[in-house]
């Protein structure tokens, strides 16, 4: 092999591993990216579901989160969750913030609730899906 060949052989080599790099950077970034997007998906489902949610601090949500789960029955959640419904309103009277009566999504979460069943839903079955015999593409008659 000639001096030319080694030096066209070590530029593409170099080429391909430096395009090589470039990609795994890409790759890092997209990873870190989804990962952003999935802990504000998490924050705005929580900031949905948990009551005072602005009045707690990072802690104090993660303890509620955590005995809420380690709660056996659905009478001791519907327990907890009304006096924590009640320290959350206390809070808010105290820093002067209006809050609602009730927590957004109220009933939404986990357990008992709408969700996908068995039953008619949306989608096409038998009927008129305006497919019928007709004269074709876009053609006149």
């Amino acid at each position: 092999m000639n001096t030319k060949s080694l030096v066209l052989l070590a530029g593409a080599c170099a080429t391909i591993l430096g395009g090589h790099g470039v990609l795994a950077q890409q790759q890092k970034m997209d990873r870190e990216h989804d990962q952003l997007q999935v802990q504000q998906q998490v924050r705005s489902q929580d900031r949905e579901q948990i009551y005072g949610y602005d009045l707690m601090t990072e802690q104090e949500r993660q303890e509620h989160r955590e005995k809420m789960r380690s709660m056996q029955t659905e009478q001791e959640r519907e327990a907890y969750r009304a006096q924590h419904h009640e320290e959350m309103q206390r809070r808010a009277r105290e820093q002067g913030v209006d809050i609602p009566d009730e927590p957004p999504g109220q009933g939404q979460g986990r357990g008992k609730g709408q969700g996908q069943g068995k039953g008619k839903g949306y989608g096409q079955g038998p009927g008129n899906s305006g497919q019928g015999s007709g004269g074709g593409k876009g053609g006149s008659k």
